[in-house]
């Protein structure tokens, strides 16, 4: 139950998987917790202070092109396709989040 794989087969949809749709429906850390609705992390709060800011770029960028722990695992990491690697695929994401609800 700590394993995407578990409900991959039921057809959810999970961040970094494109099998189940594009949605990004739902978040896990694998082998540690239970899958979350992906909506409950703040995209981009690495620093867990609730909002996304320069200081969280700051630590991003501290962290580029090194490895680094999955975002979905709540512990501060920037890696947001859980591929062990924060490069662009990363920063697209971060930067897709950032601009999100901003007026023109």
């Amino acid at each position: 139950m700590q394993t995407a794989g578990t409900f991959l087969s039921a057809a959810w949809d999970f961040v970094g998987e494109s099998t189940n749709g594009g949605e990004d429906t739902w978040a896990i850390c694998e082998g540690v917790d239970y899958p979350h609705l992906a909506w409950e992390f703040v995209i981009g709060d690495f620093d867990a202070d609730a909002n996304t800011d320069f200081v969280d770029f700051c630590i991003f960028g501290q962290r580029w092109l090194g490895t680094d722990s999955s975002f979905w695992c709540r512990g501060g990491g920037t890696d947001f396709t859980n591929d062990g690697l924060v490069d662009f695929v990363d920063l697209t994401v971060l930067a897709e989040s950032w601009l999100t609800g901003m007026a023109p």
